[in-house]
């Protein structure tokens, strides 16, 4: 009989090996997926997609590593469970913790190793795919207005009547200013180009009517140029960045200046009303500038609930690979097959119709400011509580 230092060395040999094969092959299959769902979404060429498979191998890697985690628990301690081996263990004086621990810790260096991925997923992983597609917009732009006659890219869009080479023939042109005000372009003719690096796209029209807002309008007869901001927003301002592509080194920085311009926000619109008060001028308190600083710090609310949430969302997403270890060891003991696959399947279908849902479900609430921020914790929660029961009843220790 092995020593328990031994055994717990085999045991996690074992998980570590069979991990690394399945994390091997989901990764992969689910990486060619992604890839090739993004190329037909954005249109891109057979040389475009194959830039992008770099890119797409954290994001793989976020959803195959608790997958393959849990699978290498049950094809373990199925294994032990079916030979019999925890039951000899105990009647040698060997606790089965002995052989629940090793999987713990795999479990635990994993859960960590998983928030590396997605982190290096949501902000390595998004700028790469984004800067590939960004710069051929103008190509993918040709590519789908000669099929489809129309393209849309985020808040700009284009319907054309046909394509003659680069030439884009009576286009309708409509995209949205950073004050929200949306201008549409008619035109003759129009061309398309990207002005790297700042990933610009120009529009160079010929004969057409430039449309702003409600109704002001103006006709141009000769060539003029129109260039348009592909991105939201500078990436590198903290203040306005998208706080899913934000490094989780710089959330608690975002978090500190959102919280700063929220009561800067705060203190106006409470000084107006004071003033407003004070002044007897009780009509302009309902005016269209204070609805637009209502909005205005409802936004910054907004984005302060999911600041604040993205944190626990990506940690409480990598400790998935924990959670579900603790839920597969006692169901693979309790199942006691040798027929792996099942004990996977057992595990895995309640964790694709409870957890994910859960998981959902608590992020959108943190999100909102229904519920705390670390509301994106339940769905682990919930499945510690079922696994630890279960443990309870399937190992003694």
């Amino acid at each position: 009989m092995m020593w328990p230092s031994r055994l717990s060395l085999k045991i996690a040999t074992e998980l570590i090996t069979i991990n690394f094969v399945t994390l091997t092959v989901v990764t992969l299959l689910m990486m060619v997926i992604g890839v090739l769902r993004e190329a037909i979404r954005q249109g891109l060429t057979p040389a475009l997609a194959l830039q992008l498979i770099p890119y797409a191998i954290p994001n793989a890697l976020v959803f195959a590593t608790p997958a393959s985690t849990l699978y290498s628990v049950c094809v373990v301690f199925g294994r032990m469970s079916t030979a019999n081996e925890l039951i000899a263990l105990q009647s040698v004086g060997i606790p089965s913790f002995v052989c629940v621990r090793p999987a713990l810790v795999t479990a635990l260096l994993l859960s960590l190793l998983t928030v590396w991925f997605v982190d290096l997923a949501f902000v390595w992983g998004h700028k790469g795919v984004e800067n590939i597609i960004l710069s051929a917009v103008d190509e993918v732009a040709y590519s789908t207005l000669r099929r489809q006659g129309s393209y849309s890219h985020g808040n700009f869009s284009i319907v054309v009547h046909e394509v003659k080479d680069r030439v884009l023939i009576n286009p309708t042109i409509s995209f949205q200013q950073s004050n929200s005000k949306t201008i549409v372009l008619t035109a003759k003719e129009a061309q398309l180009t990207v002005e790297e690096p700042d990933n610009h796209l120009v529009l160079s029209l010929v004969d057409g009517v430039a449309t702003f807002g409600e109704g002001e309008s103006f006709h141009f007869r000769d060539r003029i140029s129109y260039t348009i901001p592909l991105l939201n927003g500078d990436e590198s301002d903290l203040t306005t960045a998208n706080p899913s592509h934000l490094p989780l080194s710089l959330i608690p920085l975002a978090n500190v200046e959102s919280k700063r311009k929220v009561q800067y926000q705060e203190s106006i619109i409470a000084a107006r009303a004071g003033f407003d008060f004070i002044s007897a001028r009780f009509s302009e308190a309902v005016d269209s500038k204070h609805v637009e600083e209502w909005q205005q710090l409802q936004k910054q609310r907004q984005r302060l609930f999911r600041i604040a949430a993205e944190s626990h969302r990506r940690w409480a997403s990598g400790f998935s690979c924990f959670a579900f270890t603790i839920l597969g060891i006692p169901l693979a003991v309790m199942l006691k097959t040798s027929d792996y696959m099942t004990t996977f399947g057992v595990c895995f279908v309640p964790i694709l119709i409870v957890y994910y849902p859960i998981f959902a479900l608590g992020l959108d609430l943190a999100k909102s400011g229904s519920s705390p921020a670390y509301f994106p914790w339940l769905a682990n929660c919930i499945t510690l509580c079922a696994g630890l029961m279960l443990m309870k009843r399937a190992i003694n220790t």
